[in-house]
């Protein structure tokens, strides 16, 4: 989590965040993603560019952060910059829009934020996937065949559906479809293929085993612990 927890009003981040100081989130944002990729885990930095400074959840509609370009850089950005400085090999976009960068988009469906702000500003050529394409922030907003291809011509090289199979091989069908017409160019495809096997080499294709471990008892107090103990860091 990079996001920056500065909106007190904030219903989603609070304590999912490490606090609303941009340094503290930069540096224990990476300390994090560095313990991760040490662990043969692949970590994912969210919600680029920075869902903290938000009043409504993008769970239920689509929030604006209405911060100018110059704050958002400081504050928002930050982290994320700290992010791709360490390694970072996937980031996950928020289903919120920032007008001083692209009035008419949310940065999941946005190539300013993208393929603009990301890739060539901050110089970041790791995988960038989607967050649950199911909220009703996007969701609600686009059609859904229109939402899968405009966050795949937006620069997103995985999206994500985590609940309904019919959107998954939805998703399947509709790039499928526009590659054989023409309708995205497969150059589109040709570059989302080489970050996604280039981090699978990087940091390996997952062993089997058995998913009963997958919220065990150990895995929660663990993470019950170092979520308090980041919540009491003093600087």
């Amino acid at each position: 989590m990079m996001d920056v927890n500065s909106n007190p009003k904030n219903p989603v981040i609070g304590d999912r965040a490490f606090g609303d100081d941009p340094a503290l989130v930069s540096r224990m944002g990476a300390a994090v993603i560095r313990g991760i990729m040490a662990g043969g885990v692949m970590p994912c930095a969210k919600h680029y560019p920075g869902h903290g400074d938000t009043s409504e959840d993008s769970h239920k509609k689509l929030p604006m952060v209405m911060a100018n370009e110059q704050v958002l850089c400081e504050r928002e950005l930050a982290p994320f910059c700290a992010a791709a400085e360490c390694g970072v090999p996937s980031i996950m976009t928020a289903h919120v829009i920032y007008p001083a960068w692209d009035l008419a988009h949310p940065a999941t469906t946005s190539r300013v934020l993208i393929e603009g702000q990301l890739r060539r500003g901050i110089g970041y050529d790791g995988i960038v996937i989607t967050d649950d394409l199911e909220m009703a922030a996007v969701a609600d907003r686009y059609d859904p065949d229109d939402l899968i291809r405009l966050a795949f011509y937006a620069g997103n090289d995985m999206l994500l559906a985590c609940h309904a199979f019919e959107l998954q091989e939805r998703i399947v069908r509709t790039l499928f479809d526009a590659r054989s017409t023409n309708l995205l160019n497969v150059e589109l495809y040709i570059q989302r293929e080489k970050r996604i096997l280039a981090a699978a080499g990087a940091h390996g294709l997952p062993r089997p085993g058995p998913l009963s471990v997958i919220g065990c008892e150990e895995h929660l107090a663990l993470a019950e612990e170092i979520r308090d103990r980041g919540a009491n860091l003093e600087e």
